[in-house]
């Protein structure tokens, strides 16, 4: 019996230390990693990476599947800044990204597209954690907010 629950820790302890790091829905990343929303019984896995161009400047991939649809969105166009940027996973269908200087975006997914905006509008929907995670300078151009 002791020997059986040695294995089982074992084996927990190996996987914990090899697997990507992991985030909930609600929760963020500051690293890559992944996810799995279960939102109305679909499981909806969410994958964020990060890559570097050939100026070396890091820019983040979210990959998004659920059951036989995978969407990958590629932003090139939104260099991060290292050690400040953080994508925040609302829900499956809705990932915020700070890209740790002056930008912030929200990622629009359904099971035909994936929308990269920064409109106002799309804007206003902005979870407290979100706000909160800004800086207070970008809190005030986005959202008129102080600390």
């Amino acid at each position: 019996m002791f020997m059986n629950h040695f294995k089982k820790l074992t084996l927990s302890i190996g996987l914990a230390c090899c697997l990507p790091s992991l985030a909930y829905a609600g929760d963020f990343f500051r690293t890559g990693g992944g996810t799995t929303v279960n939102e109305g019984g679909k499981q909806i896995t969410i994958t964020v990476s990060t890559q570097q161009d050939a100026n070396g400047q890091l820019y983040p991939t979210v990959k998004w599947r659920s059951g036989g649809v995978t969407l990958t969105h590629e932003m090139t166009s939104e260099l991060l800044k290292p050690k400040a940027w953080f994508v925040y996973v609302e829900s499956g269908s809705r990932i915020w990204m700070f890209d740790g200087k002056r930008s912030l975006r929200v990622l629009l997914i359904t099971e035909k597209e994936s929308i990269n905006s920064d409109s106002a509008e799309d804007l206003k929907a902005c979870p407290k954690e979100v706000r909160q995670a800004l800086p207070e300078a970008i809190r005030r151009k986005y959202f008129d907010e102080k600390a």
